[in-house]
């Protein structure tokens, strides 16, 4: 009876992780791909200094973080344009994102022409067209998008 009981609560928790991973993005050499298109997009909107398109691939939370900038100062897009001027993109890890279905983390590593390079994390969103959007721009290291205390790692 002992026997199983463990035997029982063995294969509950192989079923559980297995549905767990089974909901989670596979990032595969496609995928990577894609959302490189997407993170290419978005590099390329930076160096024109488009801000009509970074306000379309920007998330509502972080366009309304640099509103002011995009829509009141004439000056903000020669300054994007300046500022990327010279640098290159590469597309650091991507991973799926825990207990979600269509999210993976990417990292958006900008090397400046004078040897600086910058890291940023974000959520990416994919649909079923392969289509990723931008979701969140993440705060640090640990910060997977969600609000405080859910699916942490």
């Amino acid at each position: 009876m002992k026997k199983q009981c463990i035997y029982l609560v063995a294969v509950a928790v192989l079923l559980s992780n297995i549905s767990v991973l089974s909901a989670q993005v596979v990032v595969t050499n496609a995928v990577i791909g894609e959302i490189t298109l997407t993170l290419n997009s978005l590099f390329n909107a930076l160096k024109k200094g488009d801000v009509n398109v970074l306000k379309l691939m920007l998330p509502a939370e972080e366009y309304a973080q640099y509103k002011v900038l995009f829509e009141k100062n004439k000056e903000y897009p020669v300054f994007l344009r300046n500022f990327y001027q010279g640098a290159k993109l590469r597309i650091g890890e991507v991973h799926p994102v825990r207990n979600s279905t269509n999210d993976v983390i990417a990292e958006f590593i900008v090397e400046f022409s004078g040897g600086e390079t910058t890291t940023t994390r974000m959520r990416l969103h994919g649909n079923q067209q392969s289509n990723w959007k931008i979701k969140k721009v993440l705060a640090g290291k640990t910060d997977q998008g969600e609000p405080f205390g859910e699916n942490q790692r």
